[in-house]
């Protein structure tokens, strides 16, 4: 397979992990902001928006995930002066973004490719998002900022506190994944649930999962229980209480549930471990500020910021301005 093809594949993959969870979530009615809506960014965030409040605004808010920054802006700014854009790798994400933010436009695309001419805004904003399409986004994204506009970009912290979160939550799921839980436990069930199997059928099935059982209690014990959301742990107790009285359960829902979960589960991974990727340290940040000097964008602030007072570093705050003369 060549470079291109490869790089497609990651991208495809990275593309489907996300869209997995947002539909997800979409179904769920979870389309909030969660721990992003810290008290700290938000405050962060109004103060950006009060500072261009009076000014015609043409927003694109990259990554938009949640919708957060585009639900702020359009409560911040005047909606007569402001149009916002979001765009994203995910089409649920935006999606759910349409139906609760009035008059946003949206555009599935790759942030290292955005489909917009030069110049196109006065003010570029991400929150956990830019960076995961490496620092060809942040070059897209001074390519697009006009002349006087504003870059304001809260982005993952290697080594913060979510950096470290995500980089557990990571390895225990592909630890667990490793144990083949899911599927030697699909194997069981099928066999206790379809008549005509013996007692000896079912006996077999069980001695092949209890390596996978004795795994995983060992994986929750070094992580905790709640590592990954508590979902390891969720998916354990699940599947031993369907086991203990199969009998009370529907064998084609129970089967296709133990699939969904592996399906999900490998997409969880795949989220977490582009979250451990896409973190930016020091030398990150230079390169940025590298970056967006060609386009005559000078960085104002960078700063590393917790989710609440006294707590753990966890996202850098970057904000920039080009020059009037473009």
């Amino acid at each position: 397979m060549n470079k291109s093809k490869l790089h497609e594949s990651a991208e495809q993959q990275r593309r489907n992990a996300w869209d997995t969870y947002w539909e997800g979530t979409k179904q769920a009615s979870t389309y909030k902001g969660g721990e992003t809506e810290s008290h700290i960014l938000m405050q962060k965030w109004n103060v950006i928006f009060t500072s261009i409040a009076n000014q015609h605004t043409h927003m694109l808010d990259i990554a938009s995930g949640y919708g957060i920054l585009a639900s702020l802006a359009y409560k911040s700014l005047e909606p007569r002066n402001t149009s916002i854009t979001c765009v994203d790798i995910s089409k649920s994400a935006l999606e759910a973004i349409e139906k609760k933010v009035p008059h946003v436009n949206t555009k599935v695309c790759d942030a290292a490719q955005l489909p917009f001419d030069d110049a196109s805004f006065t003010l570029i904003t991400s929150q956990f998002g830019v960076e995961y399409a490496g620092m060809d986004a942040f070059r897209e994204a001074g390519r697009v900022l006009q002349p006087g506009g504003l870059i304001a970009f809260v982005s993952h912290l290697t080594d913060g506190g979510i950096h470290k979160e995500c980089n557990a939550n990571r390895a225990a799921v592909e630890d667990f994944i490793r144990t083949d839980f899911l599927n030697l436990t699909h194997n069981l069930l099928e066999t206790k649930m379809t008549p005509g199997f013996s007692q000896l059928d079912i006996k077999t099935r069980m001695e092949c999962l209890k390596p996978a059982i004795e795994a995983t209690v060992d994986i929750v014990k070094k992580y905790g229980r709640n590592v990954a959301g508590g979902s390891i742990d969720k998916v354990f107790m699940d599947a031993a209480k369907i086991s203990r009285s199969s009998e009370n359960f529907d064998k084609t829902e129970v089967l296709s549930w133990l699939r969904k979960m592996e399906s999900e589960l490998i997409a969880y991974s795949e989220r977490m471990r582009s979250m451990c990727e896409a973190s930016l340290d020091q030398t990150d940040i230079q390169h940025i500020k590298n970056i967006l000097l060609e386009n005559n964008i000078h960085v104002n602030t960078v700063e590393k910021l917790p989710f609440v007072e006294g707590g753990e570093n966890c996202a850098w705050l970057i904000t920039a301005q080009r020059g009037s003369s473009g």
